[in-house]
């Protein structure tokens, strides 16, 4: 037989020529070392553990060593450039001119939407940025003259280093100042918060250039929140172009859902990595901010108290980021600087990426990927969970989502203007249907959403409006209850699917989350004997230590989910060519002939 080794390489050409990866996580969670291990220079300077065929300790151990002796081949390894975004959002405030900086601080100790703020050393930080100016100004606007910025970029060396140099001398320049955030709430008190003053600013800078494509305006142009992504873009096609061959981007880091979509649907070399770790390990590295300035950071990392329309367009949201990441690895604590684990995680899915089915998923991958298609049955209108409880052999034993009990219609299938003309008792309640105060809130909901169209028919959208029954209840009584709301939760679907349809114990078994589980789930997966909790998004709440830390045994376990998910667990473990098939084709010897040939000669 003739050996086909390069037309089956051929196949993998296109995913060997471009691989973006977005990075995201809370701060402090590792996004940063991840980036330096992708952009190390070659596949033996990695920090990883020697695999033996023969002595591994388990499947996944031996799966690795067919994914290291895959890596291992030319040209398998290639460094990632990293592309910092920390530092393209100084871009746009050193376009404008440092000088803008001191006039924006003016404004801020002045009060911007509802906050001033109070820096120490206002007229040291004011003497800085001058001094900061003289030293860079000139050469940036050389550098700024050579890029076109509507077009191609041009000069990537900018970009990639010189800029990250400049970000570092600000970040610098700004250490030793910190301030204090006053916020006036609407009972007319104050709140006075503690920042560094750095981190401060670079968030504002952020979500301005989302809101506005200025860094020092925040009016919300509802086409501007791509505009850090679009750059992103211009400087990977400036990239591809120079590296031709191979051209592996690190992008460090995504902390917005729609610059990773926006990426998502131009690149189908993108994918989405999540960088997850315990939260004593992240606190741990954080140790040299105070316990305020953490608490304050984590509530500046997602906009959960939106107030202002389309803030999560442009604020910082990086729980939704992680929802919709498409991988996720876990960094644990390590001693020193061997992140041996780390990189295993790394170099696997690279290795997938390049060469899809090497390996087959691990038993928490498949069933997690089981709990996240199940989510897309859920009908709830804020947030789609899938569950899936397992015994201690993975086996599955049920299979649940967040919706309404089974029979009832799903809130996204029902209407304000339908209930308000039609009020169908197959598609609501009696409560809905007899309340007069329920019928004359929604007909007021029908009212505004009437005159909104009547007013401004070119945004509008004449699409069907349903409606959340806890939102409108508890805006009746103006009280707030997890217990109004229709749906069952993803978990308690899947234990009461146990009982509907007689299944087989589960005590000492697994639960698997798209989304951590509540307080009330959490006791009926206590009480079950649930031994592990395995989730991908952190539910705000006080179920991990309230319900399930209690004594000194029989606590469930949480594990954050580590592995591909989604349309990427399809992806990378779908193979092009069954494997036999491939390597008869790569080596030009079929297995079965030889063998038939050693025993009873050829034909």
């Amino acid at each position: 037989m003739t050996s086909c080794y390069n037309a089956v390489e051929h196949m993998y050409d296109e995913r060997n020529k471009l691989i973006i990866i977005g990075l995201t996580g809370r701060t402090g969670s590792g996004c940063s070392t991840v980036s330096k291990i992708l952009a190390t220079e070659a596949y033996e300077q990695l920090s990883l553990r020697t695999v033996i065929a023969h002595s591994y300790q388990n499947f996944e151990e031996r799966k690795f060593y067919v994914l290291d002796k895959f890596m291992q081949q030319p040209n398998k390894w290639v460094p990632f450039i990293t592309i910092d975004v920390s530092s393209l959002i100084l871009f746009f405030v050193f376009e404008k001119g440092l000088f803008e900086i001191g006039d924006f601080l003016n404004r801020l100790s002045q009060g911007i939407n509802g906050e001033r703020i109070i820096i120490n050393g206002t007229t040291d930080i004011h003497e800085s940025l001058k001094a900061f100016d003289q030293t860079c100004s000139k050469t940036f606007e050389v550098k700024l003259k050579e890029d076109n910025n509507e077009g191609i970029v041009s000069n990537t060396q900018f970009y990639i280093k010189d800029l990250v140099d400049y970000k570092e001398k600000f970040k610098k320049l700004l250490s030793n100042f910190q301030c204090h955030v006053i916020k006036q709430l609407n009972n007319g008190t104050e709140v006075k918060n503690k920042y560094d003053l750095y981190t401060y600013l670079m968030q504002i800078f952020a979500n301005n250039i989302r809101s506005s494509g200025n860094p020092f305006v925040s009016d919300f142009e509802q086409t501007k929140y791509t505009i850090l992504a679009e750059k992103i873009s211009r400087i990977v096609e400036a990239l591809k172009k120079e590296h031709k061959d191979s051209c592996r981007v690190c992008i460090d880091a995504i902390r917005n859902p729609y610059e990773a979509l926006y990426l998502r649907d131009k690149y189908k070399a993108f994918y989405l990595m999540a960088i997850n770790t315990e939260e004593e390990s992240r606190l741990k590295r954080l140790s040299k901010l105070s316990s305020d300035e953490i608490e304050n950071l984590d509530k500046v990392e997602n906009a959960n108290d939106c107030k202002l329309p389309g803030k999560q367009f442009f604020h910082q949201q990086i729980q939704s980021c992680i929802e919709i990441a498409n991988i996720h690895v876990h960094n644990a604590d390590v001693s020193g600087e061997m992140y041996s684990d780390l990189t295993r995680q790394l170099v696997k899915y690279i290795a997938l990426i390049l060469h899809p089915g090497l390996v087959t998923p691990t038993a928490i991958e498949r069933c997690m990927q089981i709990a996240f298609s199940a989510k897309m049955n859920s009908g709830c209108l804020s947030r789609q969970v899938g569950a899936v409880v397992t015994r201690k052999d993975f086996s599955v034993q049920s299979v649940g989502w967040n919706d309404v009990p089974y029979g009832q219609l799903s809130c996204n299938l029902r209407d304000v203007h339908d209930y308000c003309v039609n009020r169908d008792p197959e598609m609501h309640s009696k409560y809905e249907l007899e309340n007069p105060k329920f019928l004359q809130a929604m007909q007021a909901i029908d009212k505004e959403l009437k005159e909104a169209k009547e007013t401004s028919p070119e945004d509008y959208c004449d699409m069907c409006t349903p409606y959340c029954f806890k939102d409108v209840y508890e805006g009746i009584t103006n009280e707030k209850n997890q217990v109004h709301t229709r749906a069952l939760h993803a978990e308690e679907n899947a234990f009461l699917q146990i009982t509907k349809y007689g299944g087989t114990g589960v005590e000492n078994g697994f639960l698997f989350s798209t989304a951590s589980p509540c307080e009330l789930c959490s006791k009926k997966a206590y009480q079950l004997g649930i031994r592990k909790i395995f989730y991908i998004d952190p539910y705000p709440g006080i179920s991990k230590d309230h319900i399930l830390t209690f004594g000194g045994e029989g606590n469930p376990e949480m594990v954050l989910f580590q592995g591909a998910i989604g349309e990427t667990f399809l992806e990378l473990y779908r193979s092009r060519i069954p494997l036999k098939d491939e390597t008869e084709l790569r080596t030009g010897i079929k297995i079965k002939e030889v063998s038939r040939e050693t025993f009873w000669g050829k034909k």
